[in-house]
């Protein structure tokens, strides 16, 4: 079993990619890029989650492969950088993994994406969104 994944190397939120996101903000516009990011990984991490879950209990592989690489790309995309690694091990150890050691991951990843949650909304500019 392969029970010797770690992410605690990985920082939760990579600040320099949200610092280049930030370049692409409009002054002239009365919304943040950032923000707007921001709220569609709140609308669209969640499903994918779900997703995940769902397809780990139904013991469907290749569900969990397409899901835990949709929710990668979410989060890496928006510097989400420890979850997507946890994602990426999902991803691409799901086949060998034990069902023991999956559960385990798929908790991390909801662990994961409560604390990018709480952690991305500091960064908005707009806290009411």
């Amino acid at each position: 079993m392969k029970d010797n994944f770690r992410f605690d190397q990985y920082q939760a939120i990579d600040e320099l990619i949200l610092s280049n996101l930030r370049e692409f903000d409009d002054l002239d516009d009365e919304t943040n890029f950032v923000d707007v990011l921001i709220q569609i990984y709140r609308q669209e991490a969640p499903v994918a989650f779900q997703g995940l879950q769902e397809a780990f209990s139904n013991a469907d592989q290749r569900g969990i492969i397409h899901w835990s690489h949709k929710l990668k790309g979410l989060s890496r995309n928006l510097g989400v950088r420890r979850l997507s690694e946890v994602c990426n091990t999902i991803e691409h150890e799901a086949g060998s993994l034990h069902m023991s050691e999956l559960r385990r991951l798929i908790g991390l990843v909801e662990a994961e994406l409560d604390e990018a949650f709480r952690l991305l909304h500091e960064h908005m500019t707009d806290k009411a969104a």
